[in-house]
């Protein structure tokens, strides 16, 4: 099948099966397929078509996608984990989590953009009549909010990967979470830590976007737009939260959002490594490891790490 909106140039580098539905990875672009055997399985109509859905405008070279749902599929390959471990419901939520990613990504890149434009056009000279013209946010204000929102989403998204890896679906489940690795992993203090700084995160995220909804009394959710700083400066956006339970003094929106997209996804990388170490299963007396894997061993260079057979000579990656 010839896949169509392929960017000049680009590939399909990979391809990656979810269930019946099959995704074919390009340079700058994922496509859904789903074959008319699996939309019409009694093939009752013959002229039910082949489809293909571009999903995602990125592919393997985006860091976003290869940090998620490539990762997912290439740590999770292989016939090497306990009956528990639900590949299929953890690839669903990789690629849920890659949208809210996205998502986050354009935000902060509209954000990123004005900034450069409007900073960049800032006359810090005074009219005749002494006044300074400020720029401002306007409408894309609401691409501040849109990306906590996403964060919110994420977060929770993660936390289902977690109960994923022992095929189970909760409620309360920040509650749940914790409870379960307290009386599970008691083993391991370092993990136990882990998760409750990850639920805290969801806490606070969902505390934020409840607020940027619903707002309370005295307790708010704020983007601030650009203000004068005083010697002739200008403030750029930043945010404040005014909250009970997770206040946040104002901070410059556009680097906080960086920093938060990468912080997201280098969470759920350790969180799915974590899982996958720990549903290994020795296979013919061999004990598969999850490692980082050498840059030149690695099939897409944004994908750190995988399962691996330890050698003498390094990691000898499964497949």
């Amino acid at each position: 099948m010839k896949i169509a909106d392929l960017k000049e140039g680009d590939q399909i580098t990979g391809m990656v099966t979810v269930g019946e539905d099959l995704y074919m990875i390009a340079n700058n672009s994922v496509h859904q397929i789903k074959l008319a055997d699996s939309i019409d399985p009694k093939r009752i109509d013959p002229t039910v078509p082949n489809l293909q859905q571009k999903i995602f405008g990125k592919g393997s070279d985006s860091i976003l996608v290869s940090r998620t749902m490539i990762f997912a599929h290439e740590i999770c390959k292989g016939d090497v984990f306990e009956d528990s471990f639900n590949k299929e419901k953890i690839m669903n939520i990789s690629i849920d989590l890659l949208r809210c990613v996205i998502d986050m990504d354009e935000c902060f890149n509209i954000i990123k953009l004005y900034n450069k434009d409007a900073m960049s056009s800032v006359d810090d000279r005074r009219s005749v009549d002494l006044s300074m013209k400020l720029p401002s946010l306007g409408e894309k204000a609401i691409n501040g909010e849109t990306f906590f929102r996403k964060l919110s989403m994420s977060y929770l998204l993660i936390l289902r990967t977690f109960w994923a890896a022992h095929n189970k679906e909760v409620d309360k489940i920040f509650d749940r979470t914790l409870d379960f690795v307290s009386k599970n992993y008691r083993d391991d203090e370092r993990f136990i830590k882990f998760i409750q700084q990850l639920v805290e995160f969801s806490r606070m995220f969902k505390d934020w976007r409840n607020l940027i909804e619903h707002p309370k009394r005295g307790e708010y959710f704020k983007i601030i737009d650009y203000t004068y700083a005083g010697n002739n400066k200008i403030s750029r956006p930043m945010f404040e939260v005014v909250s009970k339970k997770y206040p946040q003094e104002p901070v410059d929106l556009e680097v906080n959002m960086e920093k938060l997209i990468d912080l997201t996804i280098s969470n759920y990388e350790s969180l799915l490594c974590f899982l996958c170490e720990r549903k290994l299963k020795e296979i013919a007396g061999y004990t598969f490891k999850v490692m980082e894997i050498p840059l030149k061993m690695r099939r897409y260079p944004h994908v750190r790490y995988g399962i691996a057979l330890p050698t003498t000579k390094g990691p000898a990656p499964l497949g």
